[in-house]
């Protein structure tokens, strides 16, 4: 993922268990977040670019503020690995899928618990959160779908249309 700042910066999760953040013109090392557990599976910074989620194998999200070096909340709900976490647009929350075959979606303004999307039938690898109004989401499975997730803002509940691969 795409740190936005001077200089440009990339941010990887690795199998070291670390969060790192690297400059883009040298390659010098900025920063480096270590997680408590497993591996990262995967990261997002949000628009931005105060905070840097970690997907872990541990089943948990973490949320790491980037101007203060540290762990801001650590997210639990998933009862398997979690395999990719997205922002909204707003920033005010982020959405995860995991090999539970669930879509978290996290309040990160106030302490609920999260709201849960369900209809995959296999692990949830992939996702993508629209960056227009509209509140959409797009996971990926190992179930060979894509799912397109309508989310209302009152209740967050979602209907999905779906796609099927190959």
């Amino acid at each position: 993922q795409f740190l936005a700042g001077n200089p440009p910066s990339l941010v990887s999760g690795s199998a070291d268990k670390s969060v790192r953040i690297f400059d883009m013109i040298n390659g010098n090392q900025l920063g480096c977040f270590s997680a408590q557990a497993g591996r990262i599976w995967g990261v997002a910074v949000s628009h931005d670019g105060k905070l840097i989620a970690s997907a872990e194998h541990d089943k948990v999200l973490r949320i790491w503020d980037v101007d203060k070096s540290e762990l801001k909340t650590t997210l639990e709900g998933h009862t398997a690995e979690v395999k990719a976490v997205a922002f909204s647009h707003d920033g005010k929350s982020v959405v995860s899928c995991a090999a539970d075959r669930k879509l978290m979606i996290w309040d990160l303004t106030e302490t609920i618990d999260p709201k849960i999307l369900q209809g995959h039938d296999g692990a949830v690898v992939a996702l993508d959160v629209s960056a227009s109004g509209c509140h959409t989401v797009v996971s990926g499975s190992c179930d060979r779908t894509l799912k397109v997730w309508e989310l209302r803002m009152v209740n967050c509940s979602g209907r999905s249309r779906v796609t099927r691969i190959g």
